[in-house]
């Protein structure tokens, strides 16, 4: 067993060997015939990553083989699309490449297609040579060819091609094939934009009258587009518009109805683009609907919508809800819009903008959501934050009397255990919330219990600050919040500055009010020893701190002062008030912030005070107040002169605060907003006729259902040089299309520009000649299509 099992082994290696030398060699040597098998192996997997050396792609560009000719130009195609700057290493082979753009393979020639749109304008020379196949390829039997086409020949970047691709698009637009007259949509806009980049400062509303100019003849090929009956067309021929004509509504007036009437069978993305045209169109040309009467057109569009409603593309409900927003509110209780939108809440890209959707209907109390559809908004511990965050936003926009506890219990769930990022947004989306006492009552003794508990500097800063809206906006119904926090900011030396900072301003904002209860009274007894504690580590305090400590005891002092002149007495200099207010002033005169001693400098010109009275205290002089009762008597005398300018302090620094109004950050969601949003000009009453009359213009309906074959398939394209004007050649019988190379065209047809006529004037002749004949060719085709599509209906 043993020897047998050595002699399989031996048998196997032998058997690898073989077969890598023998794919070696086929590699090195063509001329090697291999299996069927091996050699499917080889062209699909090995041949893949396979290197090759110029010199065997410019054999296989040149090789009589299909295979070897899609190998090299796999290869070539795989350089342009995964190796930088690989540019001027393919151009090289782009003489090659054009050579194979008449092969009858549609696999060499859709990569030979891919290449020479990448490459066509940096050799246009050659990129030229390849017109003459492609316009023969616009009468090949197979639609598909003829598509690719079309769109290859709109997407060469060389404005000396322009009459030719016109002549090409007029004869595409009447192919009986839809995947043929599709492409020809986007080779109008490819043409348009080409035109347009060489003519940057053209006026488009004076080139559309002129009958001959480029803008003009595709406005006309884009009327005849847009008249189709075929939802693909129709689909591309809406894309062409939004994209090079979209404020050009002439074209829209008459085939309003026909359009929305296949709404329902165009792709998602026209979808989108008719529906949002409708919405401005119903409002700017229709008269304003009501719920009892309704124009036509708005009827028919609102039944076609109504079978959008659980459309799988998020694109269309979104233009969906807008058009019912703008045109149709009174119908969107019909609507399920909570339905709708919460079915796309699963990919990223998607829900961020559904849920900005529903925020915005949400402020404008357009939607309203059943208790069980509040799990669809509860955040997920894996998603973005993003996500996550308009979540939350969603469920605080929903807080009601009914449902405040649920979703205050997963509120408090997420402080408890989402990241700090997540938390600071619950805690500031809580702060914007406006509810009953009792609700405010609860998030406030959340917001004390988790200031002991919480570490994050931060938070416990959000945290204050929702404190100090609540005891602003009623502060003697939360005067024991405030006891509260004047104990935290007595007791705890460890909140951050921002918490210390929004404390102290809130008791300066309570000491300019009268005290009515008990608790008040205690408070403002306490308040000259909380700021003696508070003055006591001044020079250690932020810098925000050290300004809120300056502004409380002004407000503070100049209170007293004023109460003094109010009742005709003389100030008591020895209050303890007065004496911090003058050592918070010498502290900051000799700041090293320049805004605090710029405060200090303006605070000690309004108020009496000794620091900047007395010339000779220094940054290092204890401050002596009894001095000032008997050597100095002096400047007390001038701080009594300061008295009678107290009013100025008083608009400065006891103007009740209005209670603070709490931004949505929702508003700033400037792309929602300007998505629905719409024109705000409204129809005219008095152009509601014309615009009737517009509405009812007949046009001819495009069918080419009934054709099996090409209108002008029996005859060939006319030969055009790209560097000439068009100029079509007579039409004889049974000639036979000769491809012809752009000397040997030039040499029979003479000199002509590129944009203008031919400089011979039977040339002239000879063309418009022929024009003509083209015309009244196309116009038969257009007569026999109408009279037919007439019979049909």
């Amino acid at each position: 067993m043993a020897e047998l099992g050595k002699n399989i082994s031996v048998l196997l290696e032998n058997a690898t060997k073989n077969l890598s030398s023998t794919v070696n060699e086929a590699i090195q040597n063509k001329n090697v015939k291999l299996p069927s098998g091996l050699n499917a192996f080889l062209s699909n997997g090995h041949a893949q990553n396979q290197e090759l050396t110029p010199s065997q792609v410019v054999e296989g560009l040149n090789s009589s083989s299909d295979k070897e000719i899609q190998t090299s130009l796999k290869y070539l195609v795989r350089l342009m699309t995964t190796k930088q700057n690989s540019d001027p290493e393919l151009l090289q082979y782009f003489p090659h490449v054009i050579k194979n753009i008449t092969s009858n393979n549609l696999r060499t020639k859709r990569l030979v297609y891919v290449i020479l749109l990448r490459y066509n304008h940096m050799q246009q020379d050659i990129a030229l040579l390849s017109i003459n196949a492609i316009q023969k390829s616009l009468t090949d039997k197979n639609c598909i060819n003829r598509a690719l086409a079309i769109r290859t020949l709109s997407g060469i970047r060389i404005p000396a091609i322009l009459p030719i691709l016109i002549l090409s698009i007029k004869r595409t637009i009447s192919d009986s094939s839809p995947l043929v007259r599709s492409a020809t949509a986007v080779a109008i806009t490819k043409c348009f934009l080409l035109d347009s980049s060489f003519n940057k400062h053209r006026d488009l509303a004076s080139a559309l009258k002129d009958d001959s100019g480029i803008p003009a003849q595709l406005y006309n090929f884009l009327a005849i587009l847009l008249s189709d009956t075929d939802s693909r067309v129709l689909s591309s021929a809406l894309n062409c518009f939004y994209t090079i004509f979209p404020g050009y509504i002439d074209l829209i007036h008459p085939r309003f109805s026909h359009l929305v009437s296949k709404l329902i069978e165009l792709e998602d993305y026209s979808k989108v683009i008719l529906i949002d045209l409708a919405t401005d169109y119903a409002r700017l040309y229709l008269p304003k609907p009501a719920e009892d009467s309704m124009a036509a057109e708005l009827t028919l569009l609102d039944s076609k919508l109504r079978s959008l409603i659980y459309s799988p593309s998020a694109n269309v409900v979104l233009s969906l809800v807008r058009f019912y927003i703008n045109v149709l509110p009174f119908k969107l209780d019909e609507i399920p819009l909570a339905k709708m939108l919460a079915k796309f809440l699963g990919d990223n890209e998607v829900t961020v903008y559904v849920l900005n959707e529903i925020v915005y209907l949400l402020d404008r109390k357009l939607v309203s959501f059943s208790d069980s559809q509040l799990s669809y908004y509860v955040p997920l511990p894996n998603e973005l934050f993003k996500i996550s965050e308009l979540k939350v936003r969603i469920l605080v926009k929903l807080l009601n009397a009914q449902n405040f506890d649920q979703i205050f219990a997963e509120l408090v769930f997420l402080l408890n255990t989402a990241s700090t990022q997540l938390k600071l947004a619950v805690v500031r989306l809580l702060n914007q919330y406006h509810g009953t006492p009792e609700q405010k009552a609860k998030i406030g003794q959340l917001y004390l219990s988790r200031l002991d508990s919480e570490t994050e500097e931060l938070l416990v800063a959000e945290y204050v600050t929702g404190l100090r809206i609540m005891v602003q906006n009623d502060l003697f119904g939360n005067i024991d919040v405030l006891l509260k926090l004047t104990g935290k900011l007595v007791n705890e030396s460890e909140l951050s500055p921002v918490a210390r900072a929004s404390i102290i301003w809130l008791v300066g904002e309570f000491s300019n009010h009268q005290y009515h209860d008990d608790k008040s009274l205690a408070l403002g007894n306490f308040l000259p020893d909380l700021m003696r504690i508070l003055v006591r580590d001044f020079r250690e305090q932020e810098y925000m701190v050290k300004v809120e400590i300056l502004t409380a005891l002004t407000k503070m002092v100049s209170k007293e002062l004023y109460a003094s002149k109010q009742q005709g007495e003389e100030y008591n200099y020895e209050s303890m008030l007065w004496k911090l207010f003058n050592l918070v002033l010498q502290f900051t005169k000799y700041d090293s912030s320049v805004d605090l001693r710029d405060r200090s400098r303006m605070i000690g010109s309004i108020l009496p005070n000794v620091v900047y009275l007395d010339e000779d205290l220094t940054a290092t002089t204890a401050i002596e107040f009894q001095q000032y009762y008997g050597q100095k008597a002096h400047v007390l005398e001038r701080c009594a002169d300061k008295l009678h300018e107290v009013e100025l302090s008083i608009l400065l620094f006891q103007t009740s605060k209005p209670a603070p109004v709490s931004t949505d950050s929702s508003a700033n969601n400037n792309n929602i907003n300007k998505y629905n949003l719409v024109t705000p000009q409204e129809l005219n009453p008095e152009l509601l006729e014309y615009y009737s009359e517009l509405r009812a213009q007949e046009f001819q309906l495009k069918d080419y259902s009934q054709h099996k074959s090409m209108s002008h398939a029996a005859r060939p394209p006319p030969v055009v040089s790209s560097a000439t004007t068009i100029n079509i050649e007579p039409r004889q019988s049974a000639r036979k299309y000769k491809l012809q190379t752009l000397d040997d065209f030039l040499k029979e047809k003479g000199k002509m520009n590129v944009f203008g006529g031919s400089e011979d004037e039977s040339g002239q002749e000879d063309e418009e000649d022929e024009e003509g004949e083209a015309d009244e060719l196309a116009n038969d085709d257009d007569d026999a299509h109408d009279s037919e599509s007439e019979k049909s209906s």
